[in-house]
């Protein structure tokens, strides 16, 4: 297989297999491509597929610029049972039989709870098994570890939510929902409201904003590739698709780079906090405006 230059830098859309961590994906990745300059956008629980996004060299300085949401997620769920990681993986809690299932759980009941509790601005309690650092430590080491552990709710936002198909204990879901958004969650606290309880059985990030997992390639075909990898890679500019592009001059970038700053164009748009800057058709980096409400570079990329 063909190793990726060091110096390359791009993103890389990868389907995450069922069962490895997306630090697994990372480390994956360092090794297959012989660098030590990779990292990812949107961790994804282990038990989960699908999309994740990985960055090489420059790319990295541009991930925090990624689009965060909508994330699109799709799966399965079992009414009727509660379980400790809110999902198939943990142990079951609490528990009733599918009659009871049958007699509380309705579509109609299930749209309605919805769409008066789950959608728009929420307030949600992330999992205690997730990766979220309580004084410096994963909860999900706490929790395993038998410490208490109390999680803080926070807020939230679901764009969609849809129960495509149901058939009593299982359905099916698919939802859109913003950054920082714990689809275990969401299915755990609709199954608290019906009354019955529920889990996720499995689950998929099919996007995240105009990234799709059906441009994801498996690990399967990233360890067997036998063209320039580089083929592969989506460029630097992928990374700022979201920004408000500005293009500056050689001077300009000259003076940037230099740590200087350079004057606002006068049609710019105060109301975004960053800017892609563009010379000769490349994004050479990201900008800001100072206190001396002019430019100045926040991330500035070394193109080869």
């Amino acid at each position: 297989m063909t190793r990726i230059d060091s110096n390359v830098s791009g993103f890389l859309l990868v389907d995450k297999p069922h069962g490895i961590t997306s630090f697994d994906v990372v480390a994956s990745c360092r090794r297959l491509f012989e660098t030590k300059k990779v990292g990812h956008s949107g961790t994804l629980d282990p038990f989960a597929t699908g999309l994740l996004i990985v960055a090489f060299g420059e790319a990295l300085k541009l991930l925090e610029f990624l689009p965060a949401s909508p994330k699109v997620y799709t799966g399965d769920g079992v009414f009727g049972s509660v379980s400790d990681t809110l999902d198939r993986e943990g142990t079951i809690v609490q528990q009733c039989n599918d009659e009871t299932v049958r007699e509380k759980v309705s579509r109609e009941r299930i749209e309605k709870t919805i769409y008066q509790n789950l959608l728009g601005k929420i307030s949600q309690i992330p999992p205690k098994y997730s990766a979220i650092k309580i004084e410096g430590v994963s909860a999900h080491y706490r929790a395993r570890r038998g410490e208490e552990v109390i999680m803080k709710p926070r807020a939230t936002e679901v764009f969609s939510f849809d129960i495509p198909s149901f058939d009593p204990p299982n359905f099916t879901f698919e939802c859109s929902v913003g950054s920082g958004t714990y689809v275990r969650s969401l299915i755990d606290t609709l199954g608290s409201l019906l009354g019955v309880g529920a889990f996720v059985g499995s689950l998929r990030r099919e996007s995240i904003g105009p990234f799709s997992v059906a441009d994801a390639h498996t690990a399967e075909e990233l360890s067997q590739l036998e063209a320039n990898v580089t083929a592969f890679l989506l460029p630097l500019e992928a990374g700022v698709s979201e920004l408000v592009r500005i293009d500056i001059s050689q001077d300009e970038h000259r003076r940037l780079s230099n740590g200087l700053e350079i004057a606002l164009p006068s049609d710019i748009d105060l109301a975004q906090d960053v800017y892609a800057a563009f010379l000769d058709s490349q994004c050479v980096g990201v900008l800001e405006v100072s206190r001396n409400n002019a430019l100045k570079f926040r991330k500035l990329l070394h193109r080869i």
